[in-house]
């Protein structure tokens, strides 16, 4: 699950009425006390399935913002397991799904926050000596429907008539750190980029891989860094960047009685 944008959680003013933001039918929360290493993350239009997970993630995807934005988080939040099972209301979009997260972290574990920008470690995302390796494109005068999309999984992305800056992004998600196009690219480009995964990686938009699963049997390859040059012609430069940050001020550890 993809797609990037943050927001408050503000009701909705309409002819003089406020509309309450969307909430859960139904929503148990329990803190996950067990030794279990696997956890299990499932979103689907009539609620979620959210069992042995952190915050550290949950928050990210509810406001869906990159990880990296994530400050001021209490020490436990890295740590601390939860299980939610929620109902929607049949037919909810995965954005009205997100709301209600964001709403069942705020009445819950009593979220507040604020944004603030800061600089960040991260990388630039530059021409390699020889310049790219794909060929750019013509924008579509009528694009099609996979037009801008990049399918991302562990070790592999994949983009069809992007821009830089969309595999910039994708490639700040997987490292954890902010990625700004300075390619000077004009113009989308397809793209097929495949590594091999260290073990912190997990794939943009969605939970880390479950821990306490067998040690891959791939052959070693190269790293992100190694096949952004020698497939894409690109390279990432280090540098620090100013970037919009999800600042926590209070977050409870025990959440309110269901």
């Amino acid at each position: 699950m993809t797609r990037r944008a943050a927001f408050f959680v503000f009701p909705l003013v309409l002819l003089g009425h406020v509309a309450p933001p969307p909430t859960f039918e139904v929503a148990s929360v329990k803190q996950n006390n067990s030794s279990e290493p696997r956890s299990e993350f499932n979103v689907k239009p009539d609620g979620v399935r959210i069992t042995n997970y952190r915050l550290q993630f949950l928050i990210p995807y509810a406001f869906n913002i990159p990880g990296y934005a994530l400050v001021g988080a209490p020490a436990w939040l890295d740590s601390n397991k939860y299980d939610i099972i929620a109902r929607a209301a049949a037919g909810s979009s995965e954005d009205q799904v997100r709301l209600m997260l964001q709403q069942l972290l705020v009445e819950r574990f009593k979220l507040q926050f604020h944004r603030e920008p800061k600089d960040l470690s991260g990388y630039a995302l530059v021409l390699a000596k020889d310049g790219p390796k794909f060929t750019i494109e013509k924008k579509p005068d009528q694009p099609g429907k996979d037009d801008g999309r990049v399918g991302a999984g562990r070790g592999t992305a994949r983009g069809h008539m992007v821009p830089a800056s969309s595999l910039a992004l994708t490639l700040g998600l997987y490292l954890g750190r902010p990625v700004l196009d300075q390619t000077g690219i004009d113009g989308p480009f397809n793209f097929e980029l495949h590594w091999t995964p260290d073990e912190t990686e997990r794939q943009p938009g969605s939970p880390p891989p479950a821990s306490g699963l067998p040690a891959s049997n791939e052959p070693a390859g190269p790293s992100l860094f190694a096949a952004i040059q020698e497939q894409l012609g690109l390279k990432l430069n280090s540098q620090r960047s100013s970037v919009e940050t999800f600042v926590i001020d209070h977050l409870q550890e025990i959440p309110t009685a269901n």
